[in-house]
């Protein structure tokens, strides 16, 4: 539990690459009367050479809502490309008629969702530290010759990107995908699909890499291109549900941040600097802090990496979205008598599972959040996830952000965890901790009620060093009018058993009030 809370005032270009193919082209810009926005969106789940364990499920939804999301903002030409029709030839030569189209200072998104893996750099290039090259697949990839040929390495995707770099068209790379590595945490579940495949040696390969110089490219190399990557190389890329789809935590963001939620000042133009402060927090909150999106290179000043985006009014919540995806393994009929819980009959369906037998509840993704839980405790248990769920999705604006300085893993008993908050856009706070039962720890002091929290950093430091263990959810919420009604409801639901009507107390304080939302995910206990 986090009672003891109190106040005080290069990455490596694995998952960041991602250029292409056309050496040599000559290509006349098509003048056009303004500014335009142009994307390229590429979605990939079926992999037919690579086996049923390998197949996605959550590629084409994320292409398919960040396409709608460009034209929604302004775009009149979206390139969207999915499965069998993203081969090589296709994506290279949409991407040349889209550079083609376009002149000097308009924006071109270019985007992947699917499968990325690594492979031994060719000998004599020396432009990899470890010796690999990353890719991307397509679907038609398979290890033999001629299948092999549908890959795209990423000396071959800088060499794409330089294309439109040297016409001063500015691009933004977002790769929802990754080529290896692990998660923060161990999860359990049997159920994640994760976004990189290990690859047999290649043999008689057909791909004729570009000049060596692009071996040794860097993404700061780049004028006007920034890289967006779903997480650092290390870490792999989950798929998740949300609001009922299989997705990418990236992609999902991503297309909200189009739509508007990265325009803080509303001014139609999002800054690099906007967008790195609207993913992070967004990603994390879907993924539990398991994934922290990479962008590169960091730039100064306030230019627009997306000039001419809309601000597009806020889309009413569909309720179903609302309600909690939970499995059960065993046999228990508690949750059919919850509101707001969806029984699912598969765990990669889930958003939380339930062990009976172990008596332990664990996030898809997440880990292990609740340990001990029988019939009765299950309920704060599930009622706290619920109101978690709720709050995200009736938000407004771009979330407020936490950073733990102290590490993203599970904390063991006594270790400090160290965190700060920065980013309020309206004035007045709720902070408080959901435990891992459920209950309530109340952060606002008698002073602080009426205090403005906008363009205010704060520090915090606290030892978990007594159970229950699990994740801890420390929430802040911002709103116009201090909540004090909501303040003295929430300092009531100090134990489990009187935090089980939390959702409908916040659900009923909040109401159609605009609030911005603000969250961390913090492990403890014993394991990964």
């Amino acid at each position: 539990m986090l009672s003891e809370l109190h106040g005080r005032s290069g990455v490596s270009r694995g998952c960041l690459r991602l250029a292409a193919l056309a050496a040599g082209l000559l290509l006349m810009s098509v003048p056009v009367s303004a500014t335009e926005l142009r994307g390229i969106v590429i979605g990939i789940d079926k992999y037919p050479k690579l086996g049923e364990r390998n197949q996605l499920f959550g590629a084409v939804n994320d292409a398919q809502d960040i396409a709608k999301a460009l034209k929604e903002a302004g775009s009149t030409d979206v390139r969207l490309i999915v499965d069998e029709e993203a081969t090589k030839a296709n994506i290279v030569n949409t991407w040349i008629a889209l550079v083609g189209a376009s002149q000097e200072g308009d924006t071109l998104v270019f985007s992947y969702a699917g499968h990325g893996a690594q492979e031994p750099e060719p000998p004599g290039r020396n432009g990899e530290a470890d010796g690999k090259n990353e890719n991307f697949l397509l679907g038609g990839f398979g290890p033999n010759a001629p299948d092999n040929a549908e890959r795209i390495v990423d000396d071959e995707m800088f060499e794409m990107l330089k294309l439109a770099d040297d016409q001063g068209i500015r691009v933004v790379f977002i790769a929802d995908s990754c080529h290896s590595g692990t998660m923060y945490r161990s999860s359990t579940s049997p159920g994640i699909r994760f976004r990189n495949v290990t690859i047999p040696d290649i043999t008689d390969d057909q791909l004729t890499l570009p000049p060596p110089a692009f071996a040794n490219a860097r993404p700061e190399d780049f004028k006007d291109v920034t890289f967006v990557a779903a997480t650092e190389e290390s870490r792999v890329v989950p798929e998740i549900n949300i609001q009922g789809q299989q997705r990418g935590a990236l992609s999902y963001s991503f297309a909200r941040a189009v739509e508007g939620g990265a325009d803080r000042d509303k001014d139609g133009r999002i800054t690099q600097e906007e967008m790195v402060s609207y993913l992070v927090p967004s990603v994390h909150q879907l993924v539990e802090s398991q994934q922290t999106p990479q962008v590169l290179p960091v730039r100064a000043g306030r230019s627009a990496i997306i000039e001419s985006a809309k601000s597009l009014p806020e889309k009413p919540v569909d309720p179903d979205a609302d309600a909690l995806r939970v499995a059960v393994i065993g046999s228990s009929d508690v949750l059919a008598k919850m509101s707001g819980i969806v029984l699912v009959p598969d765990i990669s369906q889930s958003e939380l599972f339930w062990d009976v037998g172990a008596g332990v509840v664990e996030h898809i993704v997440g880990g292990k959040v609740a340990e001990d839980v029988d019939g009765n405790s299950v309920v704060p248990v599930l009622g706290k996830w619920s109101t978690i769920k709720w709050l995200q999705n009736h938000a407004s604006g771009a979330p407020g952000k936490f950073i733990v300085h102290s590490g993203n893993q599970r904390y063991k008993p006594g270790e400090e965890i160290v965190l700060s908050f920065e980013g309020a856009e309206l004035p007045y706070v709720t902070l408080f901790n959901l435990a891992p039962d459920g209950r309530v720890e109340f952060f606002v002091e008698p002073e602080e009620v009426n205090l403005d929290w906008r363009g205010r950093k704060a520090d915090w430091k606290f030892r978990p060093d007594k159970p229950p263990f699990g994740s801890e959810h420390l929430i802040a919420v911002f709103t116009d009018q201090p909540m004090v009604e909501l303040h003295d409801k929430l300092k009531a639901m100090n134990s489990a058993d009187r935090a089980i009507t939390l959702r409908g107390t916040v659900e009923e304080a909040l109401g159609d009030r605009k609030y911005q939302f603000a969250m961390i995910s913090i492990y403890t206990g014993a394991g990964g």
